[in-house]
């Protein structure tokens, strides 16, 4: 399973980015390429054991050089601004160089810059930057979707617990394949109060899911796939928050006094990864600017998640949409009571077997 390909720049074969002094000029052979970077599914899968080290994310392109198509491994992701002369413009980007010295570079509107052979790089403050953003979207004071410490997310080689993964490390998701992390954030919720968490016993929302118990915050929506949201929604597959769940068998909210710690992951854009044997979603950044962000930060989140964000309401249809509709107040609590009143599975293996699957948990 290959994941989808993003457009990307490439800047030519150089010595190991990691070993160089930053702003520096890159000068190739001859004028930067337009290229599709496509991730491939990684092979010889085997289980987590100590000191678990995930297989860097592998990439195939292809260049009008050579024609041939290249697979190989990605050895460093670096978030940097590039100018590309003659432009004096600089374009937030994320970097990434191979094992075998190829650069390639990822930009918010990577066919509006010109492709002239040199190309200055300066590494960008990503990281205080996330932490800015991590902090408006984890804040005790707001709504946090995130997974608690001891879950299990899917990877290429096995489960891995999510307080061990890093940016870079890649994840199975449902619809686009492997997918490197492009950010992960924390938060320690001393009192969680209303924000602890909700746990969900396994087989709860149907058979073998989740496959042990799972422990989201109340706001992390999960997909569900039910002949009841085809009816009601006109989509089998939705997203639903967990805390909507507490009415149904094998779902409760543990106690908020106990503190907790949450983690959360982002791919460069909305997507599902397995969690616990369930597919929940990766963050989400929305659809419209953070009020009061500065323009500069706005282009960097637009780089990291891969999406263009809208400035006002006549941009929103623009912008790319949830990987699942999203139900809202009302409609999650109908599409609930409905499963309940009926006695069915909240997850189903297959639409098409007759009627909708039991309920598993009792």
């Amino acid at each position: 399973m290959s994941s989808a390909p993003t457009y990307a720049l490439y800047l030519g074969r150089h010595a190991p980015l990691s070993q160089t002094a930053f702003p520096q000029t890159l000068r190739g052979p001859h004028p930067a390429i337009p290229v599709l970077l496509a991730g491939l599914a990684g092979e010889g899968v085997s289980p987590p054991n100590a000191g678990f080290a995930p297989q860097p994310e592998m990439l195939r392109y292809s260049l009008q050089s050579t024609g041939a198509a290249t697979n190989t491994a990605s050895a460093r992701t670096l978030p940097a601004q590039i100018t590309v002369a003659p432009s004096l413009k600089a374009q937030d980007a994320l970097l990434t160089q191979t094992h075998d010295g190829d650069v390639f570079a990822e930009c918010a509107a990577t066919e509006g810059l010109p492709h002239d052979a040199q190309v200055t790089i300066t590494p960008t403050d990503h990281l205080a930057f996330m932490a800015r953003f991590a902090h408006n979207q984890l804040s005790a004071g707001d709504r946090p979707q995130c997974f608690c410490t001891g879950t299990f997310i899917h990877t290429p080689r096995g489960p891995l617990p999510v307080e061990d993964i890093r940016v870079g490390f890649p994840v199975q998701t449902l619809d686009y394949g492997v997918q490197p992390v492009r950010w992960i954030g924390t938060t320690l919720h001393t009192e969680p109060r209303a924000h602890a968490p909700i746990e969900i016993a396994a087989g709860a929302l149907g058979r073998g899911f989740p496959s042990v118990t799972l422990r989201v915050s109340p706001y992390h929506r999960l997909c569900l796939r039910s002949s009841i949201a085809m009816r009601m929604f006109g989509q089998a597959e939705i997203l639903l928050s967990a805390r909507f769940l507490l009415d149904a068998p094998g779902v409760r909210q543990v106690d908020g006094e106990i503190p907790v710690r949450y983690w959360h992951i982002a791919t460069a854009r909305h997507a599902l990864v397995s969690a616990n044997g369930t597919w929940a979603e990766t963050l989400f950044p929305g659809l419209q600017v953070p009020p009061g962000m500065d323009a500069s930060d706005v282009s960097q989140l637009e780089v990291v998640f891969d999406q263009k964000l809208a400035r006002g309401k006549d941009e929103a249809a623009q912008a790319k949409p949830p990987v699942r509709p999203i139900l809202r107040g009302a409609a999650q609590r109908a599409f609930v009571a409905r499963h309940l009143k009926q006695r069915r599975a909240f997850v189903m293996q297959q639409l098409d077997a007759g009627d909708d699957e039991p309920a598993q948990a009792s």
